[in-house]
């Protein structure tokens, strides 16, 4: 018996969605990967540390909103020095520490990456 169409759509449609989702699962994995060295090398250190650099690590998240998959970057030991360092911060006594720009670039460049990624696969 031949297949009706409406069977045949379906098995196109759900083979080009199961495609469309790895693709992006793959560039998503690269550009965290990708990111993840990136801040390890531009990270500002201490004179003799380093801890903050080496930090950085990437984990994959599920569920979420509508059932979202993805990569997170992000620092598991130093998270809290992330938004003082990439925007500075008031002294106690008055002044301000000057914003060490480091986690921006990475993600713009990690953003354009993906795009790219994306583009040529699909």
């Amino acid at each position: 018996m031949k297949k009706s169409l409406k069977k045949q759509m379906d098995a196109i449609l759900d083979a080009s969605l199961k495609n469309v989702k790895v693709t992006t699962d793959q560039a998503a994995r690269v550009c965290a990967s990708q990111s993840t060295a990136a801040l390890r090398a531009v990270s500002p250190r201490r004179p003799g540390g380093g801890d903050y650099a080496r930090g950085w690590t990437m984990e994959r998240i599920r569920g979420g909103l509508a059932g979202s998959e993805g990569w997170r970057v992000k620092n598991e030991d130093h998270y809290e020095l992330t938004h003082l360092l990439e925007n500075g911060h008031a002294k106690v006594n008055g002044g301000r520490v000057r914003a060490r720009v480091h986690i921006s670039p990475v993600e713009q460049k990690g953003i354009a990456t993906f795009l790219q990624l994306i583009k040529s696969r699909i």
